[in-house]
């Protein structure tokens, strides 16, 4: 038997999906922000801690410009980045002041992905800027967005592994809005699923 055939699915649906995959499965609407980034003069700063979406928003609005270059900066990385028409960068935290300032003062448009805001030092370049504050879910959200993800990895017609509400509820109650980390644990839980079923949640 192929790996998951038992529950009608092609890979864990809660596993690490591509670039492009993680975009399409996001379940958001950016396009006010492709708007400013199209207009210019803007940077889009979405602010948040570790699993809230950051990333995910940054990958949405990103794929309605592929030309546009990407850099997620790692850290203790000292990247040198040299100005563009429109900018997506992730983790801007980690860079200097001056890579910052220079970024902020030649780009046309920025799509920034930060855990510090750098409202202060991006006015001061003569950029407007839109904080996104990023974070926060509800229960019907949470759904859409791990429905989304069975979907994404379905095999075939037929049934496939599902959440009843107490599920929704115990992840929300135990990771608040740490989405990222609800992956994880949902990631060991189909990994020991060996038929179609509801996937459980243990409150804790």
């Amino acid at each position: 038997m192929l790996a998951f055939e038992g529950l009608n699915l092609m890979r864990n649906p809660f596993g690490e999906p591509g670039v492009g995959e993680r975009a399409r499965l996001a379940v958001l609407d950016v396009g006010a922000y492709e708007e400013l980034l199209r207009e210019g003069g803007w940077v889009v700063q979405f602010i948040g801690e570790c699993g809230r979406g950051k990333s995910t928003h940054m990958r949405a609005l990103h794929a309605r410009f592929p030309e546009a270059p990407f850099r997620y900066v790692a850290e203790g990385e000292s990247p040198r980045l040299a100005p563009a028409p429109i900018w997506f960068i992730d983790e801007t935290q980690r860079l200097g002041w001056w890579t910052l300032r220079r970024l902020f003062r030649g780009c046309g448009a920025m799509a920034i992905g930060t855990h510090r805001d750098h409202g202060a030092q991006i006015r001061r370049a003569g950029m407007r800027v839109e904080v996104v504050e990023v974070g926060g879910v509800d229960a019907p959200r949470l759904r859409a967005i791990l429905e989304r993800r069975l979907e994404w990895a379905r095999r075939g017609e037929g049934a496939i592994p599902w959440f009843e509400d107490e599920d929704i509820e115990a992840l929300l109650a135990r990771f608040g809005d740490d989405v990222r980390s609800m992956e994880g644990e949902l990631y060991e839980l189909v990994q020991g699923m060996v038929e179609v079923g509801r996937i459980e949640v243990t409150p804790r």
